[in-house]
């Protein structure tokens, strides 16, 4: 097989199911594309497990985005499912499903592969000690470390879907971070006393705080978030109609009841790790895979 031809990685989110293709020589990516369909999969997560119908939405998904890499001249493909199916009590039927329907054979990471995968794509090319936060639908992971391998991470069920579920439109902000506030701390042990002063923040939420804090513009690699932006932007959101609240410029209508949940999760962390700004990339575990596999 060419070592320089395209591949790619497809990721079964709790929010969307996400695509990279990309060529890897010695740990560097190139010619990179990014796909993702909004499908939602944690909606369809229940105590029985993952809802039949979204069994098969997933699954239409992951073929529809196959069938773009093997069109793009992929010549391998992998697939990785995260927080959502984790938790699904039907995880194995519906691999079985994946299996049948692609010919793929489905990756389940746990939360510390999660973090590790997503801090190796993160950061990678980045010099020094840096931190990283991938908030995700079902959960949130966080990493630190040097030159792209991490020291430490954890993995906490933090997530914007999952938090959107517990909390109310007329909720007090301030009485939801402490209680986040405090999940983090319990888990602060796990982490180097020190922490690093540079951070990279990883998933959709942070994505869509970017494109906010820009007034809509795509081009968010790279963009910095300071405490107070976030501040500032979950404060408006809340106050916010839904319906109003779809229609702000970078924000995709799809994420309007669970931006503020995530932007929630992002100030909690932000206020526990004694973070003031973080730099925005759409690099993440994806990536990481990528490299891990074919690098």
């Amino acid at each position: 097989m060419d070592n320089d031809g395209l591949r790619a990685v497809i990721g079964i989110g709790s929010n969307s199911v996400r695509m990279l293709t990309a060529r890897v020589y010695n740990g560097v990516l190139t010619d990179t594309a990014r796909y993702r369909e909004d499908v939602r999969t944690f909606a369809g997560l229940t105590e029985r497990g993952l809802s039949d119908e979204m069994m098969v939405r997933v699954l239409m998904a992951v073929m529809r985005l196959l069938s773009v890499a093997r069109g793009a001249g992929a010549c391998d493909a992998m697939l990785i499912a995260t927080s959502a199916i984790r938790d699904a009590v039907n995880a194995g039927e519906f691999a079985r499903h994946v299996r049948e329907g692609t010919g793929l054979e489905m990756h389940v990471l746990s939360g510390e592969e999660e973090a590790r995968l997503g801090f190796g794509g993160a950061t990678a090319g980045l010099p020094g000690c840096c931190g990283m936060i991938d908030i995700g639908g079902g959960s949130t992971e966080l990493a630190v470390g040097v030159d792209g391998k991490p020291s430490a991470q954890i993995s906490l069920q933090l997530g914007a879907a999952r938090l959107a579920r517990t909390v109310s439109a007329s909720v007090d902000p301030e009485a939801v971070l402490a209680d986040l506030v405090q999940s983090i701390t319990d888990e602060r042990g796990a982490l180097p006393a020190e922490l690093p002063r540079y951070w990279v923040g990883v998933g959709g939420t942070f994505h869509t705080l970017a494109r906010v804090s820009q007034g809509g513009k795509s081009d968010i690699e790279g963009q910095v978030l300071t405490r107070g932006d976030v501040e500032r932007i979950a404060d408006a959101l809340h106050r916010m109609p839904l319906e109003r609240r779809a229609s702000v410029p970078g924000l995709q209508p799809a994420r309007a009841d669970i931006i503020v949940p995530g932007a929630w999760i992002a100030l909690a962390y932000a206020r526990t790790l004694g973070i003031d700004e973080i730099s925005v990339t759409e690099r993440g575990n994806l990536d990481g895979c990528m490299m891990v596999m074919w690098g």
